[in-house]
C-alpha cells in the first residue's frame, strides 16, 4: 500500500516494470529503517533463495563443481531460459579466475539499471547455500560494466572456489602432444567447427560447412564475419570480444546470400529456401592458447526433421556422436505426439459435446418418464431397479368421456376438436397436478380421461380423493365451448380391486387391469348424461368413512352393465347445498408431529375441490412423498368450509393476490376474518375461536386471504373450525 502496489500477486512468466520493484523496496526501506544498497543485497539473497525452491533449483544446483564453474555458467542458464520467459532481459557475465590471489573476478553486463546490489546478494547467497563458502565481494565500477571482486579468508575450501587442477596430460600419456588426427578427418568428426585468428581469418571449416557457404573455398583470406553474425551474446564481433566471454555460449546465423543451391536444398519449396538464411551455429569458442586462434565447436539449431530439411539439411549432416541428432529425432516423436494429443482433445472436445447433449437428452427423458408414470415407479425405472407388477385391493377410478362426442367431430372442424380437448385436458391435469401425491392420471384416449387414487401408493381416502376431484372437474369443464356451444361431461366413479404394473420398454406405460376398469368405464357410458355417476361400490366405502354428508348423492336405481351378471345399483353425485353458507370445507392434514405437516387442502361448498394453498417441503416429480408419515384425510361432517367456494388451481380463476401471499399472522389477514382468528404466540399456529382446534399447518405456511371466484357467493372469508 505504501508502495502504490495493489497486487494481490505476481505472476513469474509475466515481466512487471522495474520502477515497480523500487517502489517497493523503496518503501520497504522507510518502513524497515534500513539502507537502500542493504535491502537490495538482502533482496537478492530471499531470491536465490527463491528460485532454488522452484522449478529450476535441480538445475541451479547441477550448474557447476565450484562457484567459478558455477558463475562461468550461469549465461548457459540464462540462454536456456530466454525460450521459456518471453520478453526477459537478462545479464551476460564474464567470469576470470585468480588462483595466485584467490579471487575471482566477475565483469556484470545488463541493460537494467540499479541491479548490481540484488546482484551481489545472488552471488553470496549462491556461494553460501551450494558451496558453504562465506565470501566477500567488492564492486568496482568501469566504464562499461560494473565488476566483482570476490574473495574469501576460507583458504582450505579453495576447491569450492575454483574447479580443480588435473596434471598435464603428457606425463599421463606419452606423445600426447603429437598431432594424431588431419584437419581433413577433423572436418569430418566436427563438420560444424570454424577455426579463425586473431584477424578473424578462417583458418579451416567444416565439411558441412563448406558443402552449404557459398565462395569459401575460393575466397582468399575470408573473414568470418563475411559469413556469419554474431547474435549472442551481444558483443563486438571481434577476436578481444570473443575472449572476454570465452565461457558464454556463442549463437551464430548466415549472412544473406552466402549459402549455396545444393542439391538438398533444390528439393525443398522455392518458398522456404529464403529461410535457410535464418539456420543458427550454436557452440562454444575455445582458445587455442599454443597458436593463439579460437576455435568455435558448434552444432546446428533445428527442432524438427522438417525444419532441417528447410535449412538445407539433412541427417547425415549431423554426426552421430553430437547429441543435436538425438534431439531432432526426439523432437520428430514428440511432435507425433502433439499430434496425437491434438486430435485427443478434437475426440475429447467432441465426446464432452456428445455427453453434455446426452446428458440433456437424459434429463428430457426424465422428465418424459415422471411425466407419464407415478413418481415412485418413474424413480425405480431410473435407478434401473425392477418394478414388479403389484395388486390393490381397494383403489378408485374414474372415466370422464364429452356427451355426443362422435357427433361432434362430425359437425366440428378437427382443429376446432383438438383445440376444445387441448383446453378440456389442461384444466383437467392441473387439478390433478395439485393432488398428485393422492391422484394418478392413468391416460386420456381421445375424449376419455382416466384417473386413479390409492395406487401406487396407497392411501384410506381415495374415495373422497377422487368425488372431489369430479366435482371440481364438472364444474370446470362447464366453461368449455366449442363455436359457442358448451359441452356437456359424463363422468363414472367405481371403486375396487386392480392390477398395477409398467407394460413396454421403449415407451413403458403404467397400465391397470382389472374388472374395476370395466365397470367404470361402464359406469360412465351408461350414465346420465352431464352427471357424476358413482357405483354403490364408492358409495359404501364413503359412507365406511362418515364422510358421505359431505356430498349430495341421489339414488339412481339399478343399471345393467357389461361383465355384471346383475345390475348394479348407481348413484348420481353433486354438490352439497348447505344452509345459511355456501363457504367450502377445510381439509387437514395428519401427519407424526405437526412440524411435518404436508398440505392445506380446501373444497368447495360440501366437498367439492381439493385444492394445495401451500406446501412446506415441495419437491419436484422425481421424489414420491413418504405415505408412511404423511397421510390425508378429509374432515367429518358439521366443519364448516374456508377461504374459496370453488378453489380450483386456476390462476385465472382466482384473484392475483394469489401469487402474493401473506404470512400466516393476524396483521395479514382481512378485517372480516381477523375477529375470527386467533394467533397462538407458543407454538406459532393460528387457532380459530375461542374454543377451535390448532391448525395442523407450519407457521412457515403461506395463505393468500384474497382468492376469489366466479363462483362465490359470499364476499368474505368466513373461518371457523367446529368440533
Amino acid at each position: 500500500m505504501e508502495a502504490g502496489v495493489f497486487e494481490d500477486s505476481f505472476d513469474e512468466k509475466m515481466v512487471y516494470d522495474d520502477n515497480m520493484i523500487f517502489e517497493i523496496i523503496d518503501a520497504a526501506c522507510e518502513i524497515l529503517d534500513l539502507e537502500e544498497e542493504e535491502l537490495h543485497e538482502e533482496f537478492g539473497e530471499c531470491y536465490f533463495s527463491y528460485c532454488l525452491a522452484s522449478s529450476h533449483g535441480k538445475l541451479l544446483k547441477a550448474l557447476g563443481g565450484s562457484l567459478y564453474d558455477f558463475l562461468s555458467n550461469i549465461d548457459s542458464l540464462h540462454d536456456h531460459l530466454c525460450a521459456s520467459y518471453a520478453g526477459i532481459k537478462i545479464p551476460t557475465f564474464r567470469v576470470k579466475p585468480d588462483a595466485s590471489s584467490r579471487s575471482i573476478s566477475v565483469n556484470y553486463y545488463s541493460d537494467r539499471n540499479d541491479f548490481e546490489y540484488v546482484t551481489k546478494g545472488i552471488i553470496k547467497a549462491a556461494a553460501k547455500i551450494l558451496f558453504k563458502l562465506e565470501v566477500d565481494i567488492e564492486t568496482v565500477y568501469d566504464a562499461d560494466s560494473i565488476k566483482f571482486l570476490i574473495t574469501t579468508n576460507d583458504f582450505d575450501e579453495c576447491h569450492l572456489m575454483f574447479p580443480k587442477l588435473i596434471e598435464s596430460s603428457r606425463d599421463l600419456i606419452p606423445r600426447a602432444n603429437e598431432a594424431k588426427v588431419s584437419p581433413f578427418e577433423f572436418s569430418k568428426v566436427f563438420p560444424f567447427h570454424m577455426l579463425f585468428d586473431r584477424n578473424m581469418t578462417l583458418l579451416q571449416v567444416g565439411s558441412t560447412l563448406k558443402r552449404i557457404l557459398k565462395d569459401i573455398n575460393t575466397t582468399k583470406d575470408a573473414k568470418i564475419t563475411s559469413f556469419f553474425q554474431l547474435t549472442r551474446p551481444q558483443i563486438k564481433f571481434d577476436f578481444e570480444s570473443i575472449y572476454s566471454r570465452i565461457n558464454n555460449a556463442f549463437v551464430l546465423t548466415f549472412q544473406n546470400n552466402v549459402v549455396k543451391q545444393s542439391v538438398a536444398t533444390l528439393q525443398a519449396n522455392n518458398e522456404i529456401n529464403t529461410r535457410r538464411a535464418n539456420l543458427r551455429l550454436k557452440g562454444e569458442m575455445i582458445y587455442l592458447e599454443e597458436r593463439d586462434q579460437m576455435l568455435y565447436l558448434c552444432s546446428p539449431s533445428v527442432s524438427n526433421i522438417e525444419d532441417m530439411r528447410n535449412k538445407g539439411l539433412c541427417l547425415s549432416d549431423i554426426p552421430i556422436h553430437d547429441a543435436t541428432r538425438d534431439l531432432v529425432l526426439l523432437s520428430e516423436n514428440l511432435q507425433k505426439q502433439r499430434e496425437l494429443m491434438q486430435q485427443l482433445h478434437i475426440v475429447s472436445d467432441h465426446l464432452f459435446k456428445i455427453n453434455t447433449e446426452l446428458e440433456e437428452e437424459m434429463h428430457l427423458y426424465d422428465r418424459l418418464l415422471f411425466s407419464v408414470l407415478p413418481p415412485s415407479i418413474a424413480k425405480d425405472l431410473q435407478e434401473s431397479r425392477p418394478v414388479s407388477t403389484e395388486r390393490f385391493s381397494s383403489v378408485t377410478l374414474m372415466f370422464s368421456g364429452i356427451v355426443n362426442f362422435s357427433d361432434l367431430c362430425e359437425e366440428m372442424e378437427c382443429l376446432d376438436i383438438v383445440n376444445m380437448l387441448n383446453s378440456l385436458y389442461v384444466k383437467f391435469d392441473t387439478l390433478v397436478d395439485f393432488m398428485t401425491s393422492y391422484v394418478y392420471k392413468v391416460e386420456t384416449v381421445g375424449d376419455k380421461y382416466m384417473t386413479a387414487s390409492g395406487l401406487p401408493e396407497r392411501c384410506s381416502n381415495h374415495p373422497q380423493v377422487i368425488c372431489t376431484l369430479a366435482l371440481d372437474m364438472l364444474d370446470v369443464s362447464k366453461e368449455i365451448r366449442i363455436k359457442e356451444k358448451r359441452i356437456q361431461v359424463t363422468f363414472g366413479i367405481h371403486s375396487g380391486e386392480v392390477v398395477a404394473g409398467v407394460i413396454g420398454q421403449r415407451t413403458p406405460r403404467y397400465c391397470l387391469f382389472g374388472n374395476a376398469v370395466n365397470l367404470t368405464s361402464r359406469t360412465e357410458s351408461t350414465g346420465i348424461k352431464g352427471k357424476i355417476n358413482v357405483t354403490e361400490e364408492t358409495y359404501k366405502l364413503l359412507q365406511q368413512a362418515g364422510t358421505l354428508d359431505m356430498y349430495d348423492f341421489e339414488r339412481r336405481g339399478q343399471v345393467s352393465m357389461k361383465g355384471k351378471s346383475e345390475p348394479m345399483t348407481t348413484y348420481i353425485l353433486s354438490r352439497q347445498e348447505c344452509l345459511g353458507s355456501n363457504n367450502p370445507m377445510v381439509f387437514m392434514v395428519e401427519s407424526a408431529s405437526m412440524q411435518s405437516s404436508s398440505s392445506l387442502l380446501t373444497s368447495s361448498g360440501a366437498g367439492g375441490g381439493a385444492f394445495t394453498l401451500n406446501r412446506t417441503g415441495v419437491t419436484s416429480g422425481r421424489k414420491s412423498r413418504n405415505s408412511s408419515v404423511i397421510s390425508s384425510r378429509f374432515n367429518t361432517p358439521g366443519v364448516s368450509r374456508t377461504v374459496s367456494r370453488f378453489a380450483t388451481p386456476f390462476r385465472s380463476r382466482c384473484n392475483s393476490a394469489m401469487s402474493s401471499v401473506a404470512n400466516l399472522n393476524p396483521n395479514h389477514l382481512p378485517s372480516p376474518a381477523n375477529s375470527e382468528f386467533e394467533f397462538d404466540e407458543e407454538v406459532g399456529f393460528p387457532s380459530f375461536g375461542s374454543n377451535s382446534s390448532h391448525l395442523s399447518v407450519p407457521h412457515s405456511l403461506c395463505l393468500s386471504p384474497q382468492i376469489r371466484s366466479p363462483r362465490m357467493r359470499s364476499q368474505n372469508i368466513d373461518t371457523t373450525l367446529q368440533e
